[in-house]
């Protein structure tokens, strides 16, 4: 039974180490791009497979009514106990509109000694960003402006 039991194991699990190593060795040698595939995987297939999964069995709300509720008054006494500490804390939780000409952007000094200046502001796609004016507080802000 033993012996069965490891060989099961084997043929179950063989395949997909196999597949892992041979997509470790492939991506060593050819350094692909794997954000369109990763976001693929996350924004179809993942709901795809849990829809599949919850699709084949049976659902009967009243049964889990008190999850529900449970779930509910969690998220909802998270957002109420917060909104005063950031009130306390000076925290705004509305970030200005497009209209208003400039966003606030949270940063972390992670990067402070670097003399490029922050990585952020140099990778950022369209060129905004840019490190001007930050605001005391608990957490330190910066305004970015477009850059022309």
């Amino acid at each position: 039974m033993g012996d069965s039991l490891a060989l099961r194991l084997v043929a179950i699990l063989f395949p997909i180490f196999g597949i892992v190593a041979a997509g470790y060795f492939y991506a060593r040698h050819h350094k692909p791009e794997m954000a369109v595939a990763n976001r693929l995987n996350m924004d179809v297939f993942v709901p795809a497979l849990v829809f599949a999964a919850m699709a084949g069995k049976s659902f009967d709300l009243a049964a889990f009514a008190p999850l529900a509720l449970g779930g509910f008054l969690v998220l909802a006494s998270c957002g109420l106990l917060a909104w005063p500490i950031a009130k306390l804390l000076g925290i705004h939780p509305k970030i200005p509109d497009e209209k208003e000409g400039t966003k606030v952007a949270v940063k972390c000094d992670m990067c402070k000694d670097i003399k490029e200046g922050p990585v952020c502001v140099r990778a950022c796609p369209v060129g905004a960003a840019l490190r001007v004016a930050l605001t005391p507080g608990p957490v330190r802000r910066a305004r970015c402006h477009r850059l022309q």
